[in-house]
């Protein structure tokens, strides 16, 4: 590497951030999909009425609180209810993590010679907390993997109780 690095050298890093910011916001959003789609298939309707109904609830742990209640008038096994509470559960957790990276004001700062992305981080824990703290790679490569593994146990989910409705025909 040269002595003066050039300016994609410097913003490389950045790029990066913002990647991962990308990764964690699409694994999500597809996870959030999947759940949308198994309260749809679980109150029996087709995708733009079920769109209609999803649309309006804002939170994952209130779609987690229809699907366990629609699961209930289903008669699902056990199992499949504990997979679903674990499910939210998991989900809830990551949120938080997910909330932190994709709702967060990122900057750039130079810290110790070097440009390093920054996120403003307000809170209120008895006083106000208004500060600058840098981004957590390795924190946010965890939030992606487990946003990713969300998606997978909500495709899971679906297909058991795909699998669950079926039985209930035969």
């Amino acid at each position: 590497m040269s002595a003066h690095p050039s300016e994609k050298d410097i913003y490389e890093d950045y790029r990066q951030y913002l990647l991962l910011v990308g990764d964690i916001a699409t694994h999500y959003a597809t996870f959030e999909h999947l759940i949308d789609q198994t309260i749809w298939l679980l109150a029996g309707m087709e995708r733009r009425k079920g769109a209609c109904v999803t649309a309006q609830l804002m939170s994952i742990q209130t779609k987690f609180r229809v699907i366990v209640a629609l699961m209930h008038e289903l008669k699902a096994t056990e199992p499949l209810h504990n997979a679903a509470k674990q499910l939210s559960k998991d989900a809830q957790k990551t949120s938080l993590f997910r909330n932190k990276y994709i709702h967060s004001p990122m900057s750039l700062a130079v810290v110790k010679g070097k440009l390093v992305p920054i996120r403003r981080h307000t809170g209120v824990d008895v006083t106000l907390k208004d500060e600058l703290v840098p981004y957590d790679r390795e924190e946010m490569l965890a939030t992606s993997a487990r946003c990713q593994e969300l998606k997978n146990r909500a495709i899971i989910l679906q297909a058991d109780m795909e699998k669950h409705l079926e039985s209930l025909v035969d």
